[in-house]
């Protein structure tokens, strides 16, 4: 049996694929209101679906001589598995009358062999195109989800996939960007810059834009835009990099730029968050150009590490000292 239970084969390794699928799960199934048997099944039919793509994805592998043929019996097995649990749930979900989500959940057959075909000719890999129609169909989930909740059909679960399928789509976007200005010189970046962050500024602007005026025209919650404005500030923020190598050998770099603050009331604070690797140090000099000429008002320096995945830390300076001419 242990030559069956391989997580490589079994269970997907992208980084970040489960929130493709838990989350629109999740969104449909609170937005519903309720959780039932046919709730339960669509879990388990969905995530059976999503995962057998992993053990299909190694079979196609192994067939055009990419893997060894010693990962053929246990990707058999966890598809045989994974089809098992997904014709279950299938077969719940009809005799519950849920036949509609089953129909559109075959929508998500050719974008599956489309996958398969790019794996076999060795062209899966940075296909943004197909991750971003994958995330619509897996987004599909979050309507199946409400209509199952709500007993019902109802319009309103057709934004719940919309809403689901832009986030997620910038999401990818958005890690395309920073795996592309992985591989390049600050130079380069700086060379390339508006073509390498064009599409994700694209999608970033479109879905607060869009957020905001269906928000404000009453077709969905008016603070459903609030997600997506982080989704932008993290798609807005100040990237300062260099190759790993001059880092190592103690080299700096720098960046100058020029902002304006708006509705930054007196009395309050702004708030800046500074992130950075584990070489080195990284200091910001801000400077106030409201009087006749530049006064340095603050210097961050973040030179320590912080525990868990982004080594940030935040810094926050009075907004007298930003906002009005210092004499």
């Amino acid at each position: 049996m242990k030559r069956y239970l391989i997580g490589h084969i079994a269970l997907p390794q992208d980084h970040g694929a489960w929130v493709f699928i838990l989350s629109p799960l999740l969104i449909g199934g609170f937005a519903g209101g309720s959780f039932n048997s046919g709730t339960v099944n669509l879990f388990l039919t969905a995530m059976a679906v999503f995962l057998v793509r992993q053990p299909m994805t190694i079979l196609v592998k192994v067939l055009s001589g990419r893997r060894s043929k010693e990962d053929l019996a246990p990707a058999r097995f966890w598809i045989v598995a994974y089809i098992l649990v997904a014709s279950l749930g299938i077969t719940s979900l009809f005799t519950q009358g849920y036949s509609f989500q089953l129909l559109i959940a075959g929508l998500g057959l050719p974008v599956f062999v489309w996958h398969l075909w790019l794996v076999s000719r060795r062209s899966e890999r940075r296909q943004a195109g197909v991750e971003i129609a994958a995330t619509g169909i897996l987004s599909l989930a979050a309507p199946s989800a409400f209509w199952i909740g709500q007993t019902g059909y109802s319009p309103s679960g057709w934004w719940l996939w919309i809403l689901a399928w832009l986030q997620a789509s910038a999401s990818i976007i958005y890690a395309y960007l920073r795996l592309g200005q992985r591989d390049l010189s600050m130079d380069e970046v700086m060379k390339n810059l508006w073509r390498l962050e064009s599409r994700a500024f694209i999608y970033s602007n479109f879905n607060l834009v869009f957020t905001l005026t269906s928000g404000w025209a009453g077709y969905i919650p008016r603070w459903i835009f609030v997600p997506y404005l982080l989704q932008w500030l993290e798609n807005h923020r100040f990237l300062l990099s260099q190759p790993i190598e001059r880092a190592n050998a103690g080299k700096s770099v720098e960046m100058v730029f020029e902002t304006h603050l708006f509705n930054v009331e007196s009395g309050g604070m702004v708030i800046f968050e500074i992130e950075r690797g584990h070489l080195g140090s990284t200091k910001v000099e801000i400077s106030n150009y409201l009087g006749d000429k530049a006064i340095l008002v603050e210097t961050l320096v973040w030179d320590k590490i912080n525990p868990g995945d982004r080594n940030a830390q935040r810094f926050e300076i009075p907004a007298e000292k930003l906002i009005n001419k210092i004499p």
